[in-house]
């Protein structure tokens, strides 16, 4: 029975160098030059999920700005490309990361992700 007091979040769609998207969930700036952390949801979430919204809280609290990452075709709209994430799929996280430098530089960028079977989480 944990509370729900989301935070807001401002998507914002990033296009793949495959000419696919991908959706990102940014959590508001707790303050400016915030450390950003790429959050990655599990097999079949999203960053609408219970787990990643509490996880997006506790980073903003913590003085960090979470930007959700939502994987091909989890963020409520199907691919452009006949392509899907997998387990093993690093591409596209790499893409996000080289994102975020490019428009926050000098920002610290991290990464924590919930794995993509069991429920844990790795950081």
């Amino acid at each position: 029975m944990r509370p729900r007091a989301a935070v807001p979040l401002e998507r914002r769609r990033i296009t793949t160098p495959d000419g696919d998207f991908l959706d990102l969930d940014h959590a508001p700036e707790p303050a400016p030059g915030a450390p950003l952390v790429v959050l990655l949801h599990g097999l079949e979430g999203s960053t609408r999920r219970g787990y990643m919204s509490e996880m997006l809280r506790h980073l903003f609290v913590r003085g960090l700005r979470g930007v959700g990452m939502n994987f091909r075709g989890c963020g409520g709209e199907p691919n452009r490309v006949a392509r899907f994430y997998h387990s093993g799929e690093t591409g596209d996280l790499a893409h996000v990361v080289a994102e975020l430098r490019s428009r926050h530089p000098g920002r610290p960028v991290g990464a924590a992700g919930f794995s993509l079977g069991d429920g844990s989480l790795s950081v």
